[in-house]
Parts: structure tokens; C-alpha cells; sequence
């Protein structure tokens, strides 16, 4: 199994499992709170994340469904998703967090390489994107893409550590 984000036209780079352990370590001595995300898509439906999650000991595990930014490329079926959640749940219950689609849609703030916010669209439409934040300052930036907060509190509902 190989690990670490993998974008198919932009890289192949991959990171062994020795260095994303001692990655982890490093960080945990700074920051004992490690958080781990692992995106379910039609690349590793069918693996078992059981023993790299032990290994690695999060203290918070969410397994999140690939959204359907532009296509359907690297999206699941309910059932595929299912049966990644299923395989892990057991072991892992006390620290997985599921994500699925509906969860993920207006409930993150994020920020692209570009400066602007952006949002995944509803309806499997793409990126919804504002101006640049340094061309138009943060407040009307943030206007311009669509937000729910109910929904990003919902995400953390009954978690001690907080957003994140």
C-alpha cells in the first residue's frame, strides 16, 4: 500500500511508511494531537487502512467520500463507501469520524492556491470561487462563496479537541 496525497496529473510521489511514521512522531512531539484524513475514492475503496491507522495512533480518524468536483472520476458508490467504512469501523470506532458528501458541502472554510475562498458547489458543480482576498480584503471575499455554519459546528458535534 503506498501513502500520501496522490494526484494523478500532477504527481506520483508517494511516502514509504517508515518516513510518514517518523513524520508523525516529529509532529506529535510538538502537537500531541494528531488528526488523520483519509479521502475514500475509486483509487482505494477496496484497502485496509487498519494497520497503518495503528501504527500511527490518531487521536482522530475521519474517512471522508471523494466529492465529485468537475466528474465522477474518483467517486464511490454508496456501496463502495459503505464497505470502506464497514471494514474499519470495528476496529476503530472509538476515533472515526464519517464524512460523507452531503456532511462536506459548505461546511469548510478553505482557501486556494490562488488566495480565494472557495466552496464545493451543490449539485456536483465544481468549485464555487470569490475574488482574491488580497485584491479585495477578507469580509467581501468571504461573502461571495457560500456558507453554513450550522453545518461546520454540526461536524463537530460531541468531539472534545475542537475545530480544527
Amino acid at each position: 500500500m503506498e501513502f500520501g496525497r496522490f494526484h494523478a496529473r500532477v504527481n506520483r510521489k508517494f511516502l514509504d511508511i517508515r518516513q510518514l511514521q517518523s513524520s508523525v512522531e516529529a509532529i506529535r512531539e510538538r502537537n500531541p494531537t494528531i488528526k488523520l484524513n483519509t479521502v475514500v475514492s475509486r483509487v482505494n475503496w477496496r484497502d485496509d487502512f487498519s494497520d497503518l491507522v495503528t501504527l500511527l495512533r490518531p487521536d482522530r480518524w475521519k474517512i471522508l467520500r471523494a466529492l465529485p468536483v468537475i466528474d465522477q472520476s474518483m467517486t464511490v458508490s454508496d456501496e463502495q463507501f459503505g464497505s470502506f467504512v464497514e471494514r474499519h469501523q470495528q476496529r476503530h470506532r472509538r476515533i472515526a469520524v464519517v464524512e460523507d458528501n452531503p456532511d462536506m458541502v459548505e461546511s469548510y472554510i478553505m482557501v486556494d492556491p490562488q488566495g480565494r475562498f472557495f466552496q464545493n458547489s451543490p449539485c456536483d458543480a465544481g468549485y464555487q470561487c470569490s475574488q482574491p482576498i488580497l485584491d479585495v480584503g477578507v469580509a467581501k471575499a468571504f461573502e461571495q462563496v457560500s456558507f453554513d455554519a450550522d453545518r461546520f459546528v454540526a461536524r463537530y458535534a460531541g468531539e472534545t479537541g475542537g475545530a480544527e
